[in-house]
C-alpha cells in the first residue's frame, strides 16, 4: 500500500561556517553525551512545525513555498551562545531579531491562508527560535553534564538567510527536499 501523506516542516538551514559547526556540535553531543536524537535532521532553525500534506499535491505544496517565498526579503540570523529546555534539550541560541519574528509570523500566516496548513498540535506554543544540537534521548544525567559545559561556552556569529527549506520525513530521518529563495532586497 502506498502512503497517502508525508511528514513536511519549514526552516532555516544556516550557511557556512555556522552548518559544520552545529553539525559538529550536535556529533559531540552524540559521541560524548549519548543523544543522537539532533542527527535524525540536518542543522537548522524551525519556522513551521512539522505537518501532514497530500502527496499527489505536493507540486501545489512547492509552488506556494516557492512564491511566497520570492515575496518574502532576506534578513539577519544571529547566534548568541548555549541555552536549554531542561530536563532534555540543549540548543545554540538564536537572537530573536524583529526581522526574524516578523519574517516567521508572515511565513506561517500567509500557509495557513494560502495552504489550509494548521499546526493544532503546536497552536499554543510561541515561537523561540533556537538551533537543536541535543535532543529528547539526553539522560538526565548526561543532560546536567553537558550543560555544565555548554552553558558557558561562547558561539557567537550571523548570516543572511537567503532561502527557507523544505524537509521532509523518511525512515532515515528528516532530509533537505526543496530550497525557495527570498527576494534580495538591497539595502543602502
Amino acid at each position: 500500500m502506498t502512503e497517502k501523506y508525508g511528514r513536511y516542516f519549514i526552516a532555516i538551514i544556516p550557511a557556512e561556517p555556522w552548518y559544520s559547526e552545529a553539525l559538529q556540535l550536535k556529533k559531540e553531543v552524540r559521541d560524548v553525551y549519548e543523544s543522537k536524537g539532533a542527527l535524525r535532521s540536518p542543522p537548522h532553525i524551525t519556522l513551521h512545525m512539522p505537518f501532514r500534506w497530500t502527496l499527489k499535491k505536493t507540486e501545489i505544496l512547492k509552488k506556494t513555498l516557492s512564491e511566497i517565498a520570492a515575496s518574502l526579503p532576506t534578513f539577519q540570523v544571529s547566534f548568541d551562545g548555549f541555552g536549554s529546555f531542561e530536563p532534555k534539550v540543549l540548543f545554540i541560541r538564536v537572537r530573536p531579531d524583529p526581522d526574524l519574528i516578523e519574517f516567521q509570523k508572515k511565513l506561517v500566516t500567509r500557509i495557513r491562508l494560502q495552504l489550509n496548513v494548521f499546526n493544532a498540535d503546536y497552536r499554543d506554543l510561541p515561537f523561540r527560535p533556537h538551533l537543536t544540537i541535543g535532543f529528547r534521548d539526553l539522560s538526565p544525567k548526561n543532560f546536567e553534564l553537558a550543560w555544565q559545559k555548554f552553558q558557558h561556552e561562547k558561539f557567537e556569529g550571523n548570516f543572511t538567510v537567503q532561502a527557507i527549506t523544505l524537509l521532509k520525513s523518511t525512515d532515515a530521518g528528516w532530509v533537505n527536499d526543496t530550497n525557495f529563495e527570498l527576494q534580495e532586497i538591497n539595502k543602502p
